[in-house]
């Protein structure tokens, strides 16, 4: 899938998380298209 958004823009940001809710579990999937100013603030906030 995220082979597809190479049109789009040259990076993307795939964040998968897991929640878990009364007995259930939630998955959330995120795809972001950071610019190149928008991915070094991301990954500086991340720690990376």
């Amino acid at each position: 899938v995220t082979a597809e958004f190479a049109d789009v823009a040259d990076k993307v940001v795939f964040i998968k998380e897991k929640y878990y809710c009364m007995n259930e579990t939630i998955y959330s999937y995120m795809l972001m298209l950071p610019t190149m100013t928008s991915l070094k603030i991301l990954l500086d906030k991340f720690g990376l």
